[in-house]
């Protein structure tokens, strides 16, 4: 019989800059409570861009969004932290630093491949033992905030820099470097980092028959070979103009974010 969807529910009480996050997740069929729990680890809050001035509203949206596998939640609220979707019982927990000051959502959402999960906090890319919450291995500060990462053929492929939303100025900024970089998944060695990306950069999509990784910025649609070794290798380069023009690295790299990746890649497949 297949376990009815539910939906999770996270809380906290505004005490200061770090809060601790408490959970409750409900039945979606019948709104009954099937676990609820709390992190000891505490987190650290936003301001929400859509409240007042003078009296602000804080809240998590700045995180990254929890990740759901075989009866477990993976949450990046204050570290890394495992849940049991059963019990609430926290299964294991690792604390570290996840927030890049004022910025959202920097931050990856956890990634499971195998028996390990991935993450991403400022600038850092960790890997932890699924079942123990042993740390495999933190990779090198890449002195960017690290929004997405991908998993695949034995390779962390993970993006870096990018525009943020400044929570305390409401501004979207760029922050730099701009680039893709690949870390062996077993041990966290960088095989290859590519800093080419001019001006912004758009979300990541890997195409799996070419084993080839696809980012836009405010010049051209890049394919970047995933298996390279000894630095970045192109598999191809697509020139991009948009209809709307603009100057400065700031307003490109928002005219750069908004551009449809899924129309970005057809065009890759179209031209090359």
């Amino acid at each position: 019989m297949p376990v009815p969807s539910m939906v999770v529910a996270f809380s906290c009480e505004y005490a200061g800059s770090k809060v601790p996050v408490r959970y409750m997740g409900f039945d979606m069929g019948t709104g009954q409570i099937r676990f609820e729990g709390a992190l000891k680890d505490k987190a650290d809050l936003y301001v929400n861009e859509k409240g007042g001035k003078f009296m602000p509203r804080v809240d998590l949206d700045g995180h990254a969004q929890p990740v759901f596998e075989d009866g477990a939640m993976y949450l990046g609220y204050a570290g890394l932290h495992k849940v049991d979707t059963k019990t609430g019982a926290v299964l294991w927990g690792n604390s570290f630093d996840v927030t890049e000051g004022s910025y959202k959502r920097t931050n990856s959402s956890p990634v499971i491949a195998g028996d390990i999960v991935y993450s991403s906090a400022k600038g850092v890319v960790r890997a932890f033992d699924k079942n123990s919450g042993t740390l495999k291995w933190t990779s090198s500060d890449f002195g960017a905030a690290i929004p997405e990462l991908v998993v695949r053929n034995g390779i962390v492929i993970a993006r870096m820099g990018g525009t943020y939303l400044n929570a305390g100025s409401r501004e979207y900024e760029l922050k730099k470097p701009l680039g893709i970089v690949a870390l062996d998944a077993a041990s966290g060695q960088l095989k290859w980092r590519y800093d080419g990306a001019k001006d912004s950069t758009t979300n990541m999509v890997y195409d799996a028959p070419p084993n080839t990784v696809l980012s836009a910025d405010s010049r051209s649609l890049v394919g970047l070979k995933a298996d390279a070794a000894g630095g970045a290798k192109e598999a191809f380069r697509v020139p991009l103009e948009f209809k709307a023009k603009s100057s400065g690295g700031k307003k490109a790299a928002k005219m750069a974010g908004k551009f449809a990746l899924g129309g970005v890649r057809a065009m890759a497949k179209k031209d090359t």
